[in-house]
C-alpha cells in the first residue's frame, strides 16, 4: 500500500477531525412570517461530520413540535450534492444561500462540502483532463483562499479533521484509487495513500484516526478490511477483516465512527483497536448509516425485497424495529422501489424521503425511538427530493423538477416552525 508525503517521503494513511459546533439563534424570514429558531448546531459536512454518523446533537426541533414544520423559503438551485450548512450559509454543490432567507450569496463552479470555522473546502473539475483543483474558500463570501492540483474526485465529499482535509480520488487511466490529505490552512499535500483499482468506503475520521473500508489487495485474505490510519501523518495503525454481510443485496458501507466504535459492513468494531464487537441483525443495502448514542439506523431490504430502515441497538446490533424507507419509485431494476439513504437524525427525530406512488416523493419525519410518523412534508408529483439535512432548527432539502435530468430545474427548500 504505497503513499508519498508532499516532500516525496514514504507514508501511509489519513486524518481525524473535530467538528466545530456553533450555538446560535437565527431568524428565518419567510414571505409573510418571521420564524424564530431555537438553539441549534450546524451540519458542516457530508453526513453531518467527519465521522459521518448523520447525527446532529441540536435541540431546535423535537418529537412534540416537528409536526408544525412549514416551508419558509424556496430558492432556485441546480441539483447535486453535497448539501451542508454553517456560518449562516447553506451550500448546495457550488451555490451558497443565506440560511435564514434563501437569498443567494455566491455561486462558483465546483462542489463544496466541508466547513470548519469560516472556511469551506471542495474541488473544481478541470475540463478536458482527469484532474481537479482542490480549494478552500471563505464560506461567507466564496473568495478563494488556496488551491492545489489534485486527481479525479470520486466517492463522498471531503471531510475536515485535525488540521487535515481528506478526499477520495480515482486514479487517472485506471491507475487506482487513493485517499489524499491536505493541510487545512495551506493546501499543501500532507500524504497520499494508494489503494489500487479497488472499491473503497470512506474516509471517515475521529479522535486522531481515519478509517477506510477496502479489500485486502496486498494479502491473500478474501473480502474487505477495515483500516485505521493516523490522521496527521497517514501512518497505518491497524487493519482487521471486515468481510461483507451474507446478503445478496449487501452494499459496502462507508465506515461510521461514533460511541468509540466503528460501524462498517454489517459489523461493529472497537475504534481504538479494531477488535470486532459483534454483527448486525440486518445487512445494509446502501453505503450510508446513521448512529446516535444508543441506536444504529440501517437502510436494508426485507426478505420480500421491500426497502426498509432498521433501528438496531448501537452496542449489540440487535433488532429494535423497522419501517418502510424509500427514496424513489419502483422501476425495472428496483421493482419494489429504491432504498433511501440513512436519515438525518436530531433530537429524537429521523428526517428522510418517502415515495408516494401517486403524488411523488416528499420529506418525512419519524420518531427515532419507534419509527412512528410525525410529519409528512408537501408532496408534488414533479418534485424529487434528495436526502435532507437538519441544522439550527431548520430542515433543508434540494429537489429537481422536470421530465428528464437534462431539462430539470431545481430548488433548495427550507422548512422550519412558524412562531
Amino acid at each position: 500500500m504505497g503513499a508519498t508525503a508532499g516532500d516525496g517521503s514514504s507514508l501511509r494513511g489519513p486524518s481525524q477531525r473535530a467538528t466545530l459546533v456553533i450555538r446560535r439563534v437565527i431568524a428565518l424570514v419567510g414571505a409573510v412570517a418571521v420564524v424564530a429558531l431555537l438553539s441549534g448546531c450546524d451540519w458542516s459536512m457530508f453526513r453531518a461530520g467527519a465521522g459521518e454518523a448523520g447525527f446532529n446533537p441540536e435541540t431546535g426541533l423535537s418529537t412534540t413540535d416537528v409536526h408544525g414544520l412549514a416551508l419558509q423559503w424556496s430558492a432556485p438551485a441546480s441539483g447535486g450534492v453535497p448539501l451542508v450548512e454553517g456560518v449562516n450559509r447553506v451550500v448546495l454543490a457550488g451555490q451558497a444561500f443565506d440560511a435564514a432567507t434563501g437569498e443567494p450569496r455566491w455561486n462558483v463552479s465546483g462542489s463544496w462540502g466541508a466547513i470548519t470555522g469560516n472556511t469551506i473546502y471542495g474541488f473544481v473539475a478541470q475540463p478536458g483532463v482527469e484532474a481537479s483543483s482542490f480549494q478552500s474558500r471563505d464560506v461567507r463570501t466564496g473568495v478563494e483562499q488556496w488551491s492545489e492540483d489534485a486527481g479525479v474526485v470520486v466517492g463522498n465529499p471531503p471531510i475536515a479533521s485535525d488540521g487535515r482535509v481528506l478526499q477520495h480520488f480515482g486514479g487517472a487511466h485506471g491507475a487506482g484509487d487513493s485517499i489524499q490529505a491536505f493541510d487545512a490552512s495551506t493546501g499543501a499535500r500532507a500524504w497520499d495513500l494508494g489503494f489500487g483499482p479497488v472499491t473503497i468506503g470512506g474516509p471517515t475520521a475521529a479522535n486522531g484516526s481515519t478509517y477506510v473500508v477496502a479489500p485486502h489487495y496486498q494479502g491473500t485474505e478474501p473480502g474487505d478490511a477495515l483500516w485505521a490510519f493516523d490522521t496527521k501523518t497517514g501512518a497505518e495503525k491497524w487493519s482487521v477483516p471486515a468481510e461483507q454481510c451474507s446478503s445478496a443485496v449487501f452494499q459496502q458501507t462507508d465506515p461510521v465512527v461514533a460511541n468509540g466504535k466503528v460501524y462498517a459492513n454489517g459489523h461493529t468494531f472497537d475504534a481504538a483497536t479494531g477488535r470486532r464487537l459483534g454483527g448486525w441483525a440486518v445487512c445494509p443495502a446502501t453505503s450510508t448509516l446513521s448512529v446516535t448514542s444508543d441506536t444504529l439506523y440501517v437502510p436494508y431490504r426485507s426478505s420480500t425485497m421491500q426497502p426498509r430502515l432498521a433501528a438496531l441497538d448501537a452496542s449489540t446490533g440487535a433488532f429494535k424495529w423497522s419501517t418502510v424507507w424509500t427514496s424513489a419509485p419502483a422501476d425495472t431494476v428496483n421493482p419494489n422501489g429504491v432504498v433511501g439513504d440513512a436519515p438525518a437524525v436530531a433530537n429524537g427525530v429521523l428526517f428522510g424521503v418517502l415515495v408516494n406512488p401517486t403524488t411523488g416523493n416528499h420529506l418525512i419525519a419519524d420518531d427515532a425511538a419507534t419509527g412512528a410518523r410525525l410529519w409528512d412534508g408537501p408532496v408534488n408529483a414533479s418534485n424529487t427530493y434528495g436526502a435532507p439535512i437538519v441544522a439550527n432548527g431548520a430542515v433543508y432539502a434540494a429537489s429537481t423538477t422536470g421530465p428528464t435530468p437534462a431539462t430539470a430545474n431545481g430548488h433548495l427548500d427550507a422548512f422550519a416552525l412558524d412562531h
